[in-house]
Formats: structure tokens, C-alpha cells, sequence
């Protein structure tokens, strides 16, 4: 009776998994599909802007901005905005200064690199989620979680977690070689000890289909 009980709770989980897999997937989709029109749009938006004595013209509104290295202060129709985080600080002011140079290929390549970094980290996340469900689908359909499909599986979202601990680096590279900009990424630890946590549930996994392989046999003989 006991046993039946948690073969229910985890059919139910697999269930839940699998619908917030789909739902991701999605949204992922979605993702893509917005990035795609913003990287068609953005030569269209750029070759609009126009920078002189701190006023940015987008499509002839009036934004007006006041900068220093910590603060970012936006000013449109008497609405004030002050931008102070440091990522976003950073790369704004890396924006206002090539359109005061009057670079605007440097702001559209820039944003066609960060908006593909976005669509590569979207499909990656994808293919996790697809693995991720069919996982559930298994584990709903089978007796046991320990199947060679699931071990397999779980080692292709590790490898993708690698992939998109990686990319964030080749995109900052990027940018680095080609525009000059010195754009700088943090390592990201936690994302380090998931993938390790993928790795580890995959060789749990294996060894349980090991004992399950080992307790069928038992019982057949």
C-alpha cells in the first residue's frame, strides 16, 4: 500500500513536471520568436537615433539624460527614470558613448550580439526542457525512474547546462575582439553546482537501473 502511495505521488510530480515543461518550452518558443523581429528591427530602430548635447532622438521623442559612472538619470515629458544598477549602467553608457561618436553600426552590432546570445541561451533552454519532459513522460509511463533513457537524458541537459555556463563568456569575448568594448562576466557558481547536481542524479540514476536490473533477474529466476 505504501509503495503504491509513492508510485502515485510520483506519477503526480512527473505530471506537474511535465506540464511546466511544456509550458516553458512555450515560452521559449515565444522568446525566439521576439528576438528574431528585434533583430530585424534593430538596424531599422538604430539608423533612427540621433544623440546631440545630452538629448537622444528616438523617432523624433526627446529623451534627455544626465551620466556619471554610477547613475543614469532619463528625463521624458517631465518623467524622470534613474537607471543605478551596474550591469545596466555600464552598458548604457557604452551605448551613449558610440552615439555621441556617431557609431552607429557599433550600437547595432552590439545589440544583434547580445540579442543572439539571447536566442542561443532560448533554444539551449529548450532542448533542456524537452530532455526534462521526456523524463516525466517516462517516469509516468514506467514502474521505475532508473531507465537508460532517463540516464541519457539527464546527461544531455548537463551537457547543456555547460553550454550555457560557457556562452556567456564567448559573447562577452565577442564583444570584446570585434568592438573593443571591455565587457566583463562574472562566473556563475550556482550554475556550476547544477550542472554538477545533472552529472551526479545521472550516475544515480544508472546505478539504480543497475539494482533494478539485478532485482528483475532475482525474481524472473
Amino acid at each position: 500500500m505504501l509503495e503504491e502511495k509513492k508510485q502515485k505521488r510520483l506519477k503526480l510530480f512527473s505530471k506537474i513536471v511535465s506540464i511546466i515543461s511544456s509550458i516553458g518550452k512555450i515560452g521559449c518558443i515565444i522568446g525566439v520568436a521576439g528576438l528574431t523581429i528585434a533583430m530585424l528591427v534593430v538596424p531599422f530602430v538604430t539608423s533612427n537615433i540621433k544623440v546631440s548635447n545630452n538629448v537622444l532622438k528616438v523617432f523624433g521623442e526627446e529623451i534627455k539624460y544626465e551620466r556619471t559612472d554610477e547613475k543614469i538619470k532619463l528625463t521624458y515629458k517631465d518623467e524622470t527614470h534613474d537607471i543605478t544598477g551596474k550591469t545596466e549602467v555600464f552598458a548604457l553608457n557604452n551605448v551613449l558613448d558610440y552615439l555621441e561618436d556617431n557609431n552607429l553600426n557599433k550600437v547595432t552590432l552590439t545589440a544583434e550580439i547580445v540579442f543572439a546570445g539571447a536566442f542561443a541561451t532560448l533554444v539551449i533552454v529548450f532542448f533542456m526542457l524537452n530532455n526534462l519532459k521526456k523524463i516525466a513522460k517516462n517516469i509516468n509511463r514506467n514502474e521505475t525512474p532508473f531507465t537508460i533513457d532517463n540516464i541519457d537524458y539527464l546527461r544531455k541537459i548537463g551537457y547543456y547546462l555547460i553550454v550555457l555556463l560557457i556562452l556567456p563568456f564567448v559573447i562577452s569575448l565577442i564583444i570584446q575582439v570585434i568592438l573593443g568594448v571591455d565587457y566583463k562576466i562574472s562566473f556563475n557558481f550556482s550554475g556550476l553546482t547544477i550542472i554538477f547536481i545533472a552529472f551526479i542524479l545521472s550516475y544515480v540514476f544508472e546505478y539504480g537501473s543497475k539494482l533494478q536490473e539485478k532485482s528483475d533477474l532475482k525474481i524472473y529466476d
